[in-house]
């Protein structure tokens, strides 16, 4: 930290944070980590003293949103980590709002033009300069091209990029710095979670990356005619700016302007679910973030999707063990549960499995017998928050994304039509896939797989076999085990009993010269063994009491 508080442009920054999270209530965050000493904040300054009475969770939002874009984009990944945070610090975090005035048209349109590369005119027939969104990255204005097509040009923030980094330079410190001196840090892993904080914000503001998720997202769908994705105009895309085809729509929320178009809302509903099911089952590809204002209904009730810069991804065999998690929770199977979990590396070596199949068996038992589409998936993510936070599990970001997709659309789909079901519908889908899973078709490419590992191995075999045989024969096969912290182990034995040893001597000479003083007294003419046996005596003694107030301080400093 002392290195980067070196640099006298961050110095400012740092003195704004800290001083935030001392307004908030987190001063524990400033003077546990050392920060207030190098920044000369002393606990007596006003700001100490200022407090909310607002709760915990609610102070953290208001912190967030006053520090700015980099640390609100935080909370909002925070608020997809159950692991790390309890489940009243997720819903407040979820409110996190991201609008703000829209930056100056001259500094929009200047970054456009360094972006493309040409005068705005050249590439645009009429570009907007009032943007129809603004939010703490970007914002994204309407424009025409020449050829008469109407499109929108979504566009860094100018200046942001700086911003960013130098917060996310201090965020590490702090991460670091915190993780050094506060046990809940070193629990929760602030510095990994500071990392992948920075590799999503880092992917987030990459505009090549979202123009080819959009492009994915179209190939995937290009046999369904009820989803539209914007076409991308890749001649007009940097990583700073990506122009692609205006899609209009309306709101998926906006229920009065859908009815007065005479959408079905019932179709809709189902359609829309189909779409991010057929992303999560089939295409191991999703939206994750399906919220109203991402989804259009367009003429025709075809589903208009937009704003694809967060997407999750799922191998086949993260479907096949979502699919068999689905089928055990179905059938109350606790066991297998906790077996599906562990396969999904959800579980490490420190959770109590005993108590973890306990609270899972009582959630199971919650919704048993109950008809899927009376199952309200708000409901049962509270649930799985509390187990998750609970016993400290490690959730893959992939799958808690899934989870929230599917909660988005609940909420959604249950707007639209009152008789939404969401996981009848996802039942059906994973009855499906467990069918692919067990067809004889679906066992060629793991057989083939198989077959090939064996054959690799029978090509290596005669050559390596004869050698580790001969190597078994001559004596000369070497095992090397390794165990964690086994030097510092065998040190501690051998200090104890270098220890030991002592002791035992030295009551062995206070015994034995405590026996050969009674005949040195009784002769008192021999001068120089009376002289050299009270000397070892009392020597003796000596280093008895010693090595006795040695073991108590020691003791005490370990307890």
């Amino acid at each position: 930290m002392q290195q980067a508080l070196q640099r006298v442009r961050h110095i400012p920054r740092y003195q704004e944070i800290a001083s935030v999270l001392i307004k908030h209530g987190f001063g524990t965050l400033v003077f546990g980590t050392g920060l207030a000493e190098r920044l000369a904040i002393r606990r007596t300054t006003r700001l100490w003293a200022q407090r909310r009475n607002d709760p915990l969770p609610v102070r953290l939002r208001q912190a967030l949103e006053e520090l700015g874009p980099t640390f609100i984009k935080l909370g909002q990944i925070l608020s997809t980590r159950p692991d790390v945070l309890p489940p009243e610090f997720i819903e407040e975090l979820e409110k996190l709002q991201d609008d703000v005035p829209p930056a100056e048209w001259d500094r929009v349109r200047q970054r456009i033009e360094d972006e493309l590369e040409m005068p705005l005119s050249t590439a645009f027939a009429h570009v907007d300069p009032i943007p129809i969104a603004a939010a703490s990255l970007a914002q994204v204005h309407a424009a025409r091209l020449h050829s008469g097509e109407e499109v929108v040009i979504k566009v860094l923030r100018p200046g942001i990029e700086e911003t960013v980094e130098i917060d996310l330079e201090i965020l590490f410190d702090l991460a670091r710095a915190a993780q050094a001196n506060l046990e809940f840090a070193q629990i929760a892993d602030v510095v990994s979670i500071a990392e992948d904080f920075a590799a999503t914000l880092h992917a987030e503001m990459d505009y090549w990356r979202e123009a080819r998720n959009a492009e994915r997202f179209a190939e995937n769908f290009k046999k369904e005619a009820r989803l539209k994705v914007p076409e991308i105009k890749w001649e007009l895309v940097t990583r700073r700016v990506l122009v692609m085809e205006y899609i209009h729509g309306i709101k998926l929320n906006n229920i009065k302007a859908l009815d007065a178009a005479g959408h079905d809302r019932k179709q809709i509903a189902q359609d829309a679910t189909d779409m991010i099911i057929k992303m999560i089952l089939e295409d191991g590809f999703f939206h994750g973030d399906p919220h109203p204002g991402n989804l259009f209904i367009m003429k025709g009730g075809i589903i208009g999707v937009i704003d694809l810069g967060m997407v999750g991804f799922l191998d086949k065999q993260d479907r096949i063990n979502l699919a068999r998690l689905f089928i055990a929770a179905s059938r109350i199977d606790d066991e297998r549960v906790i077996d599906q979990l562990n396969r999904m590396g959800v579980i490490d070596y420190t959770v109590d499995r005993a108590r973890l199949r306990q609270d899972v068996l009582r959630m199971l038992r919650k919704y048993q017998g109950l008809p899927l589409k009376h199952i309200r998936a708000d409901e049962l993510l509270v649930d799985l928050q509390d187990i998750i936070f609970k016993h400290k599990l490690r959730l893959p970001p992939n799958l808690w994304l899934l989870i929230k997709a599917l909660v988005v659309m609940e909420g959604v789909g249950t707007r639209l039509d009152p008789n939404y079901d969401v996981f009848g519908t996802f039942e059906g889908y994973i009855r499906r896939l467990t069918r692919e899973m067990i067809s004889p078709d679906a066992w060629g490419p793991p057989l083939v797989t198989t077959a090939e590992n064996w054959a690799e191995m029978m090509d290596v075999l005669p050559i390596v076999g004869p050698v580790v045989l001969r190597q078994l024969q001559d004596g000369q096969m070497q095992v090397r085990l390794e165990i964690n912290h086994l030097r510092d182990i065998i040190d501690s034995l051998d200090y104890i009993v270098a220890r030991l040893a002592m002791a035992v001597i030295s009551a062995s000479l206070i015994l034995g010269l405590a026996l050969l003083l009674p005949l040195v007294l009784n002769n008192p003419s021999n001068v120089l063994a009376v002289v050299i046996v009270i000397g070892a005596f009392v020597g003796a003694s000596a280093l008895g009491v010693y090595l006795v107030f040695y073991f108590l301080r020691t003791r005490k400093y370990r307890e």
